[in-house]
């Protein structure tokens, strides 16, 4: 037997490869959809003590992340002086626990692995896994399925929607899990360059506007900028937009990200591995994460992983253009949220803090 370690977990792999399995179809999306969904599954074979075998690395096109620059004509703005509008492979851009993962494959459809794999082949959000105690199960669950994996089996996830935020999927999550969720990042080279570029910037406020492909849920309004403004006021405020010539930003006073990239960190972008939109927009999104106070997109989950990190260096308010602080739950951030449910992933809840010895 082989074994697999995780801090003071201890894991046996079989040494046969097609049992004691968890086959994850990988949702296929954006940058930030792929990581979400990974951090399920990768959770989900800590929690069982499994090995994750992840599938749907490249859809039935060929493409590995979806990026509004490599299918449309859409004018990027002043980044497109420096980016390629290239295709990365999701696993080179980021890092994660290793022991957990038995293979990856590019095929994007998969019927069967082995003849008596169990099929869990809802959409995830219709599930929910509890990793610790189960204190407030009924609250939590909200008539969602509950997983329970049984040792030496077979799972197969392969519904086409396997993205969940872990803050509404994981009940009680452990330390250990925390960890596990946690090794999920993007890779060291675009943390440290991103970090530079902050410390850069010195004290900041940030937005996140997103605009060309997020209209059918949320179009930004000139209103909800200008109120943003007069909310940041008080330090420098940065903006990051996949819009930037669009008249909303006339005679704002702000930063555009792109510009400050380009003015200042020109040559240091041009010599990382990768200078693709996608990775331009992972350097944003963890500069971000950099901001004192921030205020995002709602259904963005580019806007949550932003939320997520800030949260985790402070306590914040989530804050979204053009919508009202929504008064936490006593017991579940959402119990008493009116405006769509978690489940649907429109947005991230305080729950998402990784505990502090876990980081």
């Amino acid at each position: 037997m082989k074994k697999h370690t995780y801090g003071s977990k201890t894991k046996l792999m079989s040494n046969n490869y097609l049992e004691d399995n968890i086959y994850w179809r990988l949702h296929h999306g954006g940058f930030f959809n792929r990581f979400y969904s990974f951090q399920i599954g990768m959770g989900l074979a800590h929690t069982f003590n499994k090995n994750l075998v992840v599938y749907n690395i490249k859809d039935q096109y060929g493409t590995n992340i979806l990026s509004p620059a490599l299918f449309t004509n859409t004018p990027l703005g002043p980044r497109e002086e420096i980016i390629t509008k290239t295709d990365d492979n999701f696993f080179d851009l980021i890092e994660y626990d290793r022991t957990l993962l038995r293979d990856k494959i590019l095929l994007p459809n998969i019927d069967n692995f082995t003849k008596d794999e169990i099929k869990y082949n809802k959409e995830i959000k219709n599930y929910y896994c509890v990793s610790g105690s189960n204190n407030y199960e009924l609250e939590f669950s909200k008539n969602k399925i509950k997983i329970e994996l049984e040792p030496i089996k077979n799972y197969h996830f392969n519904n086409t929607s396997t993205l969940s935020n872990y803050s509404t999927f994981f009940l009680n999550r452990t330390l250990e899990l925390d960890r596990v969720i946690d090794s999920v990042k993007i890779k060291k080279e675009y943390r440290d360059f991103a970090k530079m570029v902050a410390e850069s910037l010195g004290e900041f406020n940030g937005i996140h506007a997103r605009m060309t492909d997020h209209k059918h849920v949320h179009e930004i309004q000139e209103k909800e900028i200008l109120d943003a403004i007069v909310k940041l006021k008080g330090k420098k405020i940065v903006v990051l937009t996949d819009e930037i010539k669009n008249d909303i930003w006339k005679n704002k006073d702000v930063i555009f990200f792109d510009n400050f990239i380009l003015d200042n960190f020109k040559e240091e972008f041009l010599s990382l591995s990768s200078r693709s939109e996608i990775v331009f927009g992972l350097i944003g999104a963890l500069v971000m994460s950099y901001a004192n106070d921030f205020i995002g997109t709602y259904g963005s989950t580019f806007t949550s992983f932003i939320q997520r990190n800030i949260l985790n260096k402070k306590e914040i308010s989530f804050k979204f253009l053009g919508k009202d602080i929504v008064k936490d739950s006593d017991i579940f951030s959402w119990l008493d949220y009116i405006d769509g449910p978690p489940i649907e992933f429109v947005r991230d809840w305080k729950e998402s803090k990784i505990k502090k010895e876990a980081i």
